[in-house]
């Protein structure tokens, strides 16, 4: 493969041309590599060991004294870099999961049983473990688990019945 590049100041917009005798599997490669989105990496410091995050693992970015931390489930990172960065770099994973948030949330409303919505919101909206879950509610363990179980199979019942187009 030659790669030429050629810098045209006439240009406002930067166009690839991709020159071939027929298309190969070499041709679509490159093809998939440029309309991939790009992703920018984000790296963090946990104490003297400088670490590259996956953005998916990043569950919070948030500020303190001055300085920006992100946090996975390994841990709480220094970031070298403002907020307001790393929001731009994490902008479509927030915005997918505020999607899914959305989504939860309209589901989560449909469903039939308070106790069961209630659970689900406490556990899969607010994160909460299922021990906490038993002291806020006033359950057993395995009640909570029952309960649980229960409420899972009925906000499936719901999702497919949105999925057909159902109310």
């Amino acid at each position: 493969m030659k790669i030429n590049i050629e810098l045209d100041k006439a240009l406002e917009e930067t166009e690839v041309l991709i020159r071939a005798a027929k298309m190969t599997e070499e041709v679509n490669g490159i093809l998939k590599k440029l309309e991939e989105p790009s992703v920018q990496m984000i790296s963090g410091f946990a104490g003297d060991t400088l670490e590259i995050l996956e953005q998916a693992d990043i569950i919070r970015v948030y500020a303190a004294k001055g300085k920006v931390y992100a946090v996975t489930g390994k841990g709480e990172y220094l970031l070298r870099m403002r907020l307001y960065e790393a929001e731009e770099r994490l902008e479509k994973i927030i915005a997918d999961w505020a999607e899914a948030l959305a989504v939860r949330v309209v589901l989560l409303s449909r469903m039939e049983d308070p106790r069961e919505r209630r659970l689900l919101e406490l556990r899969y909206l607010h994160g909460l473990s299922i021990e906490d879950i038993c002291v806020r509610l006033n359950m057993e363990r395995m009640q909570v688990w029952r309960v649980q179980g229960s409420a899972l199979e009925h906000f499936r019942e719901v999702y497919e019945r949105e999925q057909k187009g159902e109310k």
